[in-house]
């Protein structure tokens, strides 16, 4: 419990161990299923990408690949590069098919 709380304290959510399996299910789901809309990213922005779709803050993408802030930095503007987007939230769009570009966000 004290976990817990030190982790809401710190802004981190919490979950139940049966939430966090569903979870990793859904990110190894997500990051699998790059390979199919893509394209042309390497494996570790494919890596970075499947983080992206699960909401997981650019601190816990670094840390969790084990990568420094700035790499983490360079991944995501190769992928807004390579996806043609200028935003998070358009590659989280464009990477789901929902987003055709134009303008706003």
């Amino acid at each position: 419990l004290a976990r817990a709380l030190a982790s809401v304290a710190r802004g981190q959510p919490v979950l139940c161990p049966e939430a966090q399996k569903a979870l990793l299910h859904t990110v190894h789901g997500a990051a699998t299923a790059t390979t199919l809309w893509a394209r042309g990213l390497s494996s570790r922005e494919q890596e970075v990408a499947g983080c992206l779709l699960a909401g997981w803050s650019e601190k816990d993408i670094a840390d969790r690949l084990g990568i420094m802030y700035d790499t983490l930095h360079v991944h995501l503007v190769r992928i807004y590069k390579k996806l043609g987007v200028h935003s998070r939230k358009q590659a989280v769009a464009k990477l789901l098919g929902v987003w055709r570009g134009g303008g706003g966000d």
